[in-house]
C-alpha cells in the first residue's frame, strides 16, 4: 500500500529549506508509533528523494531520515509534517545539532559528521 503525505504547509519550501544549512539532509520524524517500521518510512518518505538511511528509535517515538540532499529533504518536510504515520499525527523537521551529534556518537547519518 503506498502512503502519500499531506500535512498542513504554514510555511513556503523556500522558509523550510531556509531553516537549515544546504549539508543538512537528514530529517526528524517525531510522534512515531512504537510499530512504525522502517517500510512504513521508505513507503511514505520515498517519493520525495533518494533515502539513503533511516534510524527509527520508536521506543523514544522519534526517527531520522536521510535523503541525498537537503532539497529532498526540505520537500519531506513541507509535505509531511502534521500528516500520519501508521495512526499518529507526526512532526517533521530538519535534524538539529543536538541530534547531530547523538547521531554522530552512536552511528553517523547527521550531515557533517562521520566523514
Amino acid at each position: 500500500m503506498l502512503m502519500f503525505c499531506a500535512g498542513p504547509k504554514h510555511m513556503s519550501l523556500e522558509e523550510i529549506a531556509a531553516q537549515a544549512t544546504v549539508f543538512n539532509s537528514t530529517v526528524y520524524v517525531g510522534g512515531i508509533s512504537s510499530v512504525t517500521t522502517e517500510e512504513h518510512f521508505r513507503q511514505k518518505f520515498g517519493s520525495f528523494g533518494i533515502i539513503t538511511d533511516i534510524r527509527i528509535f520508536a521506543d523514544k517515538g522519534y526517527a531520522f531520515v536521510k535523503y541525498r540532499t537537503h532539497e529532498q529533504a526540505s520537500y519531506a518536510i513541507w509535505k509531511c509534517n502534521g500528516s500520519d504515520l501508521v495512526g499518529t499525527n507526526i512532526k517533521v523537521r530538519h535534524l538539529s545539532e543536538h541530534h547531530q551529534i547523538f547521531l554522530c556518537m552512536n552511528g553517523c547519518v547527521g550531515y557533517g559528521c562521520c566523514h
